[in-house]
């Protein structure tokens, strides 16, 4: 008897050690609309529609397991991120399908085969990162090294095809942030700087962000969802050509419990015809 309730106590302490380690988070937007209309010729209508994230981590000792889901609409599951990160002597890995970093100017790198090592030394950090696209396409790598310099972050990056430099830092409780991308490419380079700042509890943000005439602005972030292609002015979307300078301000605030923002984007392009304005409100 008492070797079988030892038994069950081990096996019951195995178990909710393996149960700690693994998590799994989540969120579920589902929407119901029936539309019901007043002219006998056109259908009632019931739709629904629902998105899903699911997200699965799993941990042992300095190494973790993720791996993400996305369902949208009537689409099945389709897995995300699926990567593992560790340390190995003081050096930390991130490896597997992951997608990059996102800016105010340029989108996020794809999701493909990455690795990215990083290493901390006496408050330098360096980092390399090599992502491999598949049969038939190069391997493309990425070196960065960052550090403070007298209250001010300073990254430089090294890129197959351009040179990075990010600089950040706070005055008077203003925030500033700068990049600069020099390509290797003629008429290819751009510049960004983006301010920020609480004022009587109203956050205000002045962002800008200048293409030379061979570069096209991709990104989303301050600037609104930046997709390459002719200017639009929709609300979803701040198309932007080759050669756009883009600028936005936004302020953000809370009222009765909710925060409620506003933000306008001057689209100055090359030909004055694909200028553009958007507001947008929040």
């Amino acid at each position: 008897m008492k070797k079988q309730l030892l038994i069950a106590a081990v096996a019951a302490s195995m178990t909710s050690v393996a149960m700690a380690d693994v998590s799994i988070t989540g969120a579920a937007f589902a929407k119901y609309t029936n539309v019901d209309s007043g002219n006998a010729a056109t259908a009632d209508t019931n739709t629904i529609n629902q998105e899903m994230d699911l997200k699965v981590t799993g941990k042992s000792g300095d190494t973790t397991a993720v791996m993400t889901f996305n369902m949208d609409g009537e689409d099945g599951a389709v897995q995300g991120d699926a990567y593992l990160t560790t340390s190995v002597s003081g050096v930390s890995v991130k490896a597997g399908q992951y997608e990059g970093g996102k800016s105010n100017m340029t989108a996020k790198s794809a999701r493909d085969d990455k690795a990215t090592l990083s290493y901390d030394f006496n408050g330098v950090a360096l980092s390399h990162e090599t992502v491999d696209a598949g049969a038939g396409v190069s391997n493309t790598e990425t070196t960065a090294i960052s550090a403070d310099v007298a209250g001010v972050k300073v990254t430089y990056k090294k890129k197959d095809t351009s040179d990075e430099v990010h600089l950040s830092g706070s005055i008077s409780g203003i925030n500033i942030a700068y990049r600069g991308i020099d390509s290797d490419t003629a008429d290819n380079d751009a510049t960004g700087i983006v301010v920020s700042g609480s004022f009587n509890g109203v956050d205000v943000t002045y962002a800008q962000a200048d293409a030379d005439t061979g570069r096209t602005l991709n990104g989303d972030g301050i600037h609104g969802d930046i997709n390459s292609g002719e200017v639009t002015t929709s609300t979803t979307a701040t198309a932007t050509i080759a050669g756009t300078g883009l600028r936005t301000i936004k302020l953000s605030t809370s009222v009765a419990g909710n925060t409620v923002s506003w933000s306008n984007t001057d689209i100055d392009a090359i030909l004055a015809a694909n200028d553009g304005d958007v507001n947008t409100l929040t």
